[in-house]
């Protein structure tokens, strides 16, 4: 931004610059302007009718002009900003327009302060340079009538007409300066919103709150927060997101509105069954823009290790069940749950013919569970089967220590949804059961990996989803197979280039391919300064012959034969690859074969060297004998 003029140095900012100025401000100014072209019409005509002998050119000529800048504006409306400023100009030409006779002094006093006003407002809708213009022309055409009317020059008039112009220019120059400002910080906020998903890189939601009102502004990567929702907005998930999570047991969305929460740090928070890491950031300090970055999920690991304390739990709780039940077979079901505890088994099941078998099971020592389900659905739920049959046996041990026998059936009133299927069971004595609920060291260990979220009374939320599970799963996959393929690879390299024992064979085939070797072997995307600093090139003095003649040479000297190294020759091909992209008609073989000729006659020269070398040393031994 120019100093004196300020005007932007960048002429697309200037035009965006002037561009929103003219929507905001100075289109509804113009056509408010429109008064003055009715009103002095209405005097022009007013003087017509009467006769009077006062004349009204002046009220004509501004009639003139505007009509002539209304038809300029409706071609272009770029015009508005120079029609505004010879509107402004020519309204201290109304000076004139006073009849001194027929007007009181109030009434003359009241109109000029009106016109000044109107002046003002035009000084600062415009650009610095054009409200200088303005007011100028205004202190010229003011000093000029009054002294023309007066027959007078009033030096303490003019000095003050002097003083407040000069003061009148300083404002324009400090508005226009701050306008620009706040203009450039806009714009940066704008490009600071579209740049933060490459910046951070990582789900995020960027939310403003002020007091208890929350904005959610942007938001990146949505659906990787827990609890996401495909049919709720990405506004709705976020707020949702906010509202449930918990951290230490305290609301995200309490914590942020008492800024008791720490910032720039991660921080362990859970959404019903979800561990996950976040981090809050704040910049700004007005608006209190904040973001809520998901820096990682925390899932626990597939192989339990148990504990002393739990085995030594696990023996008392097998044998409590022997000396109150010793007519069950719960020592069967107790060696099936340990077996059973650490299969990752993902499979889908009916959960209607699941208790259908357990019904059948159990009839002699309970009443069969009846499945009483809300919305008609077959119940098919995705999990670990081998965990959900663990669970269920547990629940129905619970049920027979707590639900005294007779004829009546226990319902369980089933409620499918989108994330989990709701169980409520109908039971009798409530409290005895989720007293042995809570202390069945089975449960206690199922429950966090199968359940949407823990159990309420006697209400529990089998979840269908495990995402997490099944990321880890592939990406754990994905590592094992690289790694097993590169060291295959490299065995094979290793024993193939002992087979070869680095016997010289032609050049140039053995170059062609190894750089193809090279190529296969990796191709990663790389940058025009990456590619000149590898090949130690200056970017204004490459040319096509330069660059392959380098590439020829390096490659060569990193032969992994002669004990160079493959991935330097890979990252040579890269670079020479992303140099030629900028010459797509030169013949990369041509160029080769040039320099294979060249090589071959600087051999030939410099064995013929040799032998005149050693012609030249026996004639001169000859000469000494």
């Amino acid at each position: 931004m120019h100093k004196c003029s300020l005007n932007f140095e960048d002429k697309k900012l200037e035009d965006q610059f002037q561009n929103e100025k003219l929507q905001k401000i100075r289109r509804p100014v113009y056509y408010a302007t429109f008064i003055f072209f009715v009103l002095n019409g209405m005097k022009a005509i007013l003087e017509f009718v009467r006769g009077t002998s006062f004349k009204s050119e002046i009220n004509v000529g501004f009639v003139a002009v505007q009509t002539i800048m209304a038809v300029m504006v409706l071609k272009d409306q770029k015009y508005i900003k120079q029609a505004l400023v010879i509107t402004n100009i020519m309204s201290g030409f109304l000076q004139m327009n006073f009849n001194e006779d027929a007007t009181a002094k109030q009434e003359f006093y009241s109109f000029g302060n009106s016109y000044a006003l109107f002046q003002a407002i035009g000084y600062f809708i415009s650009d610095f340079r054009d409200g200088v213009i303005q007011a100028i022309s205004h202190l010229t055409t003011k000093i000029i009538i009054t002294s023309i009317h007066s027959n007078k020059v009033d030096p303490l008039c003019t000095s003050l007409a002097i003083t407040s112009t000069f003061f009148i220019v300083l404002t324009i120059y400090v508005s226009d300066y701050n306008y620009r400002k706040q203009f450039l910080a806009s714009i940066q906020d704008d490009v600071w919103d579209k740049q933060l998903p490459f910046l951070v890189k990582k789900p995020y939601i960027k939310f403003t709150h002020k007091n208890t009102y929350f904005n959610i502004t942007s938001c990146n990567l949505i659906e990787r927060f827990a609890g996401y929702k495909s049919d709720y907005c990405f506004g709705c998930n976020a707020r949702e997101f906010l509202s449930e999570t918990k951290v230490n047991n305290v609301c995200l969305l309490n914590k942020l509105l008492n800024d008791s929460i720490l910032l720039n740090t991660d921080i362990e928070a859970h959404l019903k069954c979800f561990r996950f890491n976040i981090r809050v950031c704040m910049y700004g300090i007005e608006k209190m823009n904040r973001i809520v970055i998901l820096e990682k999920i925390v899932t626990k690991e597939k192989s339990k290790q148990f504990s002393f304390e739990f085995r030594k739990d696990l023996v008392q709780t097998l044998k409590q069940g022997q000396q109150k039940l010793k007519f069950l077979q719960f020592y069967n079901w107790g060696i099936q749950s340990c077996l059973l505890i650490n299969s990752m088994q993902i499979r889908s099941i009916s959960l209607i013919d699941v208790i259908s078998k357990l019904n059948r099971n159990y009839r002699s020592y309970l009443n069969p569970l009846r499945l009483i389900c809300i919305n008609k659905s077959k119940l098919q739920i995705r999990t670990y089967s081998n965990l959900i049959k663990i669970y269920l046996f547990q629940i129905y041990h619970l049920l027979i220590m707590t639900q005294p026998r007779s004829k009546d059936t226990t319902d369980a009133i089933v409620k499918e949804n989108e994330e989990y299927i709701e169980v409520h069971l109908q039971v009798r004595n409530a409290r005895e059961f989720c007293d042995h609920y809570s202390k069945n060291i089975f449960i206690s260990q199922i429950e966090r990996v199968i359940l949407w979220e823990r159990v309420k009374i006697n209400k529990f939320h089998l979840s269908e989803i495990i995402l997490f599970m099944v990321k880890r799963l592939i990406i754990k996959l994905i590592i094992e197979v690289g790694s097993t393929v590169a060291k295959s690879f490299v065995k094979a390299y290793q024993q193939s280039a002992k087979q070869t024992g680095g016997k010289p064979g032609n050049p140039f085939t053995e170059f062609l391919n190894q750089t193809m070797q090279a190529a296969n072997l990796t191709h990663k995307p790389m940058t025009r300064e990456e590619a000149f600093k590898i090949l130690q090139l200056v970017p204004e003095k490459a040319n096509p012959e330069d660059i392959i003649r380098v590439y020829w040479r390096q490659f060569h000297k990193n032969d992994p034969v002669k004990g160079g190294s493959f991935y330097l020759q890979s990252m040579l091909h890269n670079a020479k690859c992303e140099l030629m992209r900028d010459f797509p008609d030169v013949n990369e073989k041509e160029i080769l074969e040039k320099i294979r000729k060249e090589g071959e006659s600087q051999k030939g020269e410099e064995e013929e060297n040799k032998d005149e070398a050693k012609v030249g040393e026996k004639s001169e031994e000859k000469k000494e004998n």
